[in-house]
């Protein structure tokens, strides 16, 4: 094989590349293997075994009208969930509470297969929907009513902050006359590192991170951590490798660059030989 492939287009330029051979990669020993061999057939013979018990303890459970009786025959714990609406609930997969939601008091469903899980449920009981009057939910109501005014009140007081600070210190400043906290994270890299624990409830926030600089400190997005919190952040100072230390990392930072290239390089080729190719199906070898 020895074609050319381009161009592909990279940030800030066109790269024509020439592919003149593709490495596969090599077949480890067993030795090295072995025990993730092990464990993979395990967890198949697991999962085979789980289905053939499944469909096993459906027709003794939908005869004796417990789900209860037939997993205790079968060695297997049975757990029991809350009142669960159309809206569902942590735990029970939303199909599943789909299907109990059509099934009669008492009846034991079919066998429900999501993803590699095999699931033999009962609707113990149903409740017809209702409004409830207020009086039952009275306090549930002001309690909803205050907390979304608080988080809006907090939310439009991090906005107003964030107005008013161009820098790190100024956003610990302008945090603290209106009363809210603030903290300095150790030094960590956006892209390649744990970002720390206050922001990992964040989602992904490196790319915004990563933007951030001594020219632009501070993002102006108000973000939503763990339990809840609002959080805003802003660069504070950066800290550059020493000379020894980037000598010991550039090497395995070029390697990756290069293997990035090759990669993006592969799948333009892969991409450009698939749309090149013509098929022809012979309807007569499909009987």
């Amino acid at each position: 094989m020895d074609t050319v492939v381009g161009p592909i287009e990279l940030p800030a330029s066109f790269v024509l590349a020439r592919v003149n051979r593709i490495r596969f990669p090599e077949a480890l020993p067993l030795s090295q293997v072995r025990d993730q061999v092990v464990e993979q057939i395990r967890r198949e013979k697991g999962k085979d075994l789980a289905v053939v018990k499944a469909y096993e303890a459906q027709p003794k459970a939908a005869a004796a009208k417990s789900v209860k009786t037939a997993a205790a025959a079968f060695g297997v714990p049975v757990a029991e969930t809350g009142w669960v609406g159309a809206e569902g609930a942590p735990g029970v997969p939303a199909a599943l509470v789909q299907d109990a939601l059509l099934l009669p008091s008492g009846e034991v469903a079919p066998v429900k297969t999501l993803g590699d899980a095999q699931y033999l449920f009962q609707v113990t009981a149903k409740e017809d929907s209702r409004v409830p009057p207020l009086s039952e939910v009275r306090d549930k109501v002001v309690a909803e009513v205050a907390r979304e005014k608080n988080a809006a009140a907090a939310r439009a007081a991090m906005q107003r902050v964030l107005a008013a600070s161009n820098t790190a210190a100024e956003l610990e400043a302008n945090a603290k006359k209106a009363g809210l906290s603030s903290s300095l994270t150790g030094w960590f890299a956006p892209l390649s590192e744990p970002v720390p624990e206050p922001l990992a409830g964040v989602g992904d926030i490196r790319r915004d991170l990563s933007a951030l600089s001594a020219k632009s400190p501070v993002s102006r997005t108000v973000y939503q951590g763990q339990e809840g919190n609002l959080l805003a952040v802003a660069f504070s100072g950066e800290q550059l490798p020493s000379d020894a230390e980037w000598e010991k990392k550039k090497d395995g930072l070029l390697k990756g660059v290069v293997q990035q290239k090759q990669n993006v390089m592969l799948e333009a080729f892969l991409s450009d030989r698939i749309k090149s190719v013509k098929v022809e199906i012979n309807p007569e070898a499909l009987k």
